[in-house]
């Protein structure tokens, strides 16, 4: 008896769902972010107010299949905009919990050998002459908008983490990445890095990761029952 459960337990695994590989990490990236309230010289964060505009700029450091790095010869960015505060709800225990809606998320590639390139520069009190603008100015590679985005921060402990989902709508084969959708977007932030330039808030360091299905290949319930003879 039994057996004949496990036998149908696994039966319906296989017509139910379909089977899930680990997590997938397909690029790191490390930076720095900001939050304005859109007043030249004022800081939004923290606190974060309602309508305060979150956005950042940095590096990619490692990128994995399906998509291709090429770091010898491209300059690998990340550039997010336009993720607007909802602003923050004391959680209790010192937590902060932030919530933002829109955004989009560019990664961009820029040829060392190009006559027009320009190396990456942080600048002071961004946006500035060189952030974003030296970030942004090659080909975009990615481009993805979020569909949630929220922010979780520790004030005592000056420690937080943020999450969301991007969803990939530009690359140069969208098919490699299997599911561009619903990819999460997750990583921490550290308002007291000493290299933190002035007039940026948080450090980052984060990646991007998506869980990759692995189709079932159908068989007959003859064959199930075989696995198990």
């Amino acid at each position: 008896m039994k057996r004949v459960i496990m036998l149908w337990s696994f039966a319906l695994c296989l017509v139910a769902v379909s089977a899930f590989a680990q997590p997938q990490t397909i690029l790191d990236f490390t930076g720095f972010m900001y939050e304005s309230d859109n007043t030249p010289g004022v800081v939004g964060y923290p606190p974060s107010n309602v309508g305060d505009v979150l956005e950042g700029v940095g590096f990619i450091e490692s990128m994995s299949e399906p998509l291709v790095w090429s770091p010898d010869d491209y300059q690998y960015t990340i550039v997010i905009s336009d993720l607007v505060s909802m602003g923050e709800t004391d959680f209790g225990g010192g937590m902060f919990y932030i919530s933002y809606t829109g955004g989009a998320v560019d990664i961009v590639a820029q040829r060392y050998d190009d006559f027009a390139y320009t190396a990456p520069d942080f600048g002071l009190e961004p946006p500035n002459a060189t952030a974003p603008l030296t970030f942004a100015d090659g080909a975009i590679y990615l481009h993805g908008v979020f569909s949630s985005f929220y922010m979780i921060y520790y004030p005592a402990m000056h420690v937080g983490s943020f999450e969301g989902y991007i969803n990939w709508t530009i690359h140069p084969d969208i098919g490699e990445l299997f599911d561009p959708l619903g990819n999460i977007f997750s990583g921490t932030v550290d308002p007291l890095a000493a290299q933190v330039p002035d007039g940026y808030d948080l450090e980052m360091d984060g990646h991007v990761t998506f869980n990759p299905t692995i189709p079932v290949e159908p068989g007959s319930w003859g064959q199930v029952k075989n696995l198990y003879r």
